[in-house]
């Protein structure tokens, strides 16, 4: 910049507002190596203001001075070659979004000193697809990296922050919070422990290539997870393949009929049929064929949302218990089947449907 006194290593300089130090509120270079300086016009420099080295892309590794306290909000965004930084033990706070969509950024760790990441609606390392390492050092009083699980925790909430592909959230953890894996489209599958209680806002927002949601609960307590889906931004988590590894107290394999008399009398034990999305050699289930189960007594049956017909008799003279159905009520309703036909004397059952249920008499 011609005529700017406030220009150095292509880095532009401004003076705070109290007069006594300097901080980065520009960058006019094309550098891949950069180090920024500790002080100028021999005053100390800071702070890196917010956007200052906003989409320099040809940046791979930059080295902070240990006069910098102050990281702002979007001060690296969008870096995309940036590889390497260091965080000085200076550092007391980073602004949200200081390091968003930095793809090439590989590993972090957080100093002891920082005692503010981002804000609740907004985490620091969104869209960060290569990132393989967060870590926060052992002596930081707010926040943690507990079980070597790859992840920022604030330590006081038990809430993890924010996350990267190789994040295992410890059982410890109560909540996801806020954009905690917002925009990793690196992340396929995820396990979710059962001491999850909380999932807030957009913290899968637009993780598109997630498929897969392990869940180390039952499907009761995964319904009982509070998920903040206000504008439909956890709805790449809600619309993954569930998978729950728990099971609920009261499932028992065996099936009852109330006497009238508060007692009650077994009349037999149940058959959980799971039907498949594929076929071993990997062919997707599309249809159930006519007299695929008849006769059997006391079925509990799984069906995938991969289902499009019912042909009639499939479950000629069953005794269906319940039917467990992965998709939408909607989904389950748009599938081929002819109503008093494809249950032909099976008499009442419920169908569960991940958003209500069908009620068959």
């Amino acid at each position: 910049k011609c005529g700017d006194n406030n220009l150095t290593h292509n880095i532009v300089f401004s003076l705070s507002e109290d007069g006594e130090s300097y901080y980065v509120s520009d960058y006019t270079g094309n550098d891949t190596k950069l180090t920024i300086p500790s002080t100028y016009n021999e005053k100390p420099v800071t702070r890196i203001g917010r956007n200052a080295f906003c989409d320099a892309v040809t940046l791979e590794e930059v080295i902070i001075p240990n006069s910098v306290t102050i990281i702002e909000y979007w001060a690296f965004y969008s870096c995309s070659s940036l590889m390497s930084i260091n965080i000085p033990d200076s550092v007391t706070e980073i602004g949200y979004s200081a390091f968003a969509f930095c793809s090439s950024l590989i590993s972090i760790e957080i100093p002891e000193s920082v005692i503010k990441l981002g804000q609740s609606d907004a985490t620091v390392f969104t869209g960060c697809n290569s990132m393989e390492s967060i870590t926060v050092s052992p002596n930081n009083p707010i926040y943690d990296s507990r079980d070597n699980c790859n992840a920022i925790i604030e330590t006081a909430s038990n809430t993890l922050v924010n996350a990267c592909k190789n994040t295992t959230i410890p059982e410890s953890v109560s909540i996801i919070g806020n954009g905690a894996y917002s925009r990793l489209n690196s992340l396929k599958t995820i396990e979710i422990p059962s001491s999850i209680v909380r999932i807030e806002y957009a913290a899968f927002l637009e993780c598109e290539f997630l498929t897969d949601v392990i869940y180390t609960g039952s499907k009761q307590q995964w319904k009982e997870i509070d998920i903040n889906n206000w504008f439909d931004a956890n709805n790449c988590l809600l619309n993954a393949r569930l998978v729950c590894m728990g099971v609920d107290k009261e499932q028992s394999d065996f099936i009852y009929n109330s006497n009238g008399d508060g007692t009650a009398s077994i009349i037999g034990i149940a058959t959980v049929i799971i039907i498949t999305e594929e076929t071993p050699n990997g062919e997707t289930v599309t249809r159930i064929a006519s007299y695929s189960f008849r006769d059997m007594k006391n079925i509990i049956v799984e069906i995938p949302v991969t289902i499009q017909v019912i042909d009639d008799c499939a479950f000629y003279y069953c005794s269906i218990t319940e039917i467990r159905y992965s998709g939408t009520v909607e989904e389950w309703c748009s599938i081929s089947k002819m109503d008093g036909w494809w249950n032909w004397q099976c008499g009442g059952f419920t169908v569960i449907c991940s958003d209500g249920e069908i009620i068959y008499s």
